[in-house]
C-alpha cells in the first residue's frame, strides 16, 4: 500500500521538537516495517530538506510553516500533479484544515482515493456551564479562529475517516457539530498519538536519564484546552 501524507510543520527551525513531524516519523517507520510505502509531503523548509530518516520518501510542496500559513496555504495545482504522478492508495492528512482543499483536488482530478483526516487540536475549549463552543484566542487574531473551526468541521464532513487524539477533543468536536448544526453520518475515531520511542531509548535525542527511575509519561502538551486539568483532577482522585 502506498500512503501519501501531508505533514503540518509548526517548528521549521528544529523538527526534532515538532510534534507533527515526530508523529509522522513514528507512523512512517511502523508502516514501512509492514511493507508499505510512506510518502511524506511538506514544505521545503531547511529543516525538512535536511531530514535523513529512511522510513519515508520526501515530497516537497509549497505548504505553510506557521500557525496560520499551515492552515490556509495550499498549492492546488502542484498537489494535483503529485497525486497524478505518485498514484497513492490512501491519503492521510494531518493538517486537518486543508482536508476540503485535498478533497477538491481529488474530485477535480477524478481520483477516488480514500481520504483520512487527523485532527490533533480542535481550536476549541469547553464551557462547562453551557454547550456553546469557546474559541481558542491564541488563533483568533483577525477573528480567524471561527473560519479555522469551520474548516475542521468541514474536514469531518468531506473525509472518509476522521481521527482525533482524545475523548476530550472528540467531545469538543461533537459539541461544535451539534451547535453549528452540521449534518453528518459517521463517527469520530479516537486514536491517542504514540509516545516517541526516543524518549525511553538509551540513544534518545532528549538527554533524558531514565536509569533507576520510575517514570510516568504524559504524552501531551500541558494546555488546559487539551483537558489537562480534568485529567489531573482524575489522577488525584
Amino acid at each position: 500500500m502506498k500512503i501519501l501524507s501531508l505533514l503540518n510543520i509548526s517548528n521549521e527551525q528544529d523538527l526534532s521538537c515538532d510534534s507533527g513531524y515526530i508523529f509522522q516519523r513514528i507512523l512512517a517507520n511502523e508502516f514501512t516495517k509492514l511493507g508499505d510505502e510512506y510518502l511524506l509531503v511538506a514544505a521545503p523548509c531547511k529543516s525538512f530538506l535536511n531530514v535523513t530518516d529512511q522510513g519515508f520518501k520526501k515530497i516537497y510542496l509549497d505548504l505553510g510553516t506557521n500557525k496560520y500559513s499551515s492552515r490556509f496555504s495550499f498549492n492546488f495545482n502542484e498537489f494535483s500533479k503529485i497525486i497524478e504522478q505518485e498514484r497513492p492508495d490512501i491519503i492521510f492528512n494531518t493538517q486537518v484544515e486543508l482536508t476540503s482543499a485535498v478533497r477538491a483536488a481529488l474530485e477535480w482530478n477524478k481520483k477516488k482515493i480514500p481520504l483520512v483526516a487527523y485532527c490533533h487540536y480542535p481550536a476549541l475549549w469547553k464551557d462547562f456551564e453551557t454547550k456553546i463552543p469557546q474559541l481558542d484566542e491564541s488563533l483568533n487574531q483577525g477573528n480567524l479562529c471561527l473560519p479555522i473551526v469551520f474548516d475542521i468541521l468541514s474536514a469531518f464532513v468531506v473525509s472518509d475517516e476522521f481521527i482525533i487524539q482524545s475523548n476530550f477533543a472528540k467531545l469538543l468536536i461533537d459539541e461544535a457539530l451539534s451547535y453549528f448544526n452540521v449534518p453528518h453520518q459517521k463517527d469520530i475515531i479516537v486514536i491517542p498519538p504514540p509516545a516517541d520511542p526516543l524518549l525511553y531509548s538509551n540513544k534518545n535525542l532528549y538527554l533524558t536519564d531514565l536509569s533507576d527511575k520510575k517514570v510516568f509519561f504524559y504524552n501531551h502538551r500541558l494546555y488546559k484546552t487539551y483537558g489537562t486539568e480534568i485529567g489531573r483532577a482524575s489522577c488525584r482522585e
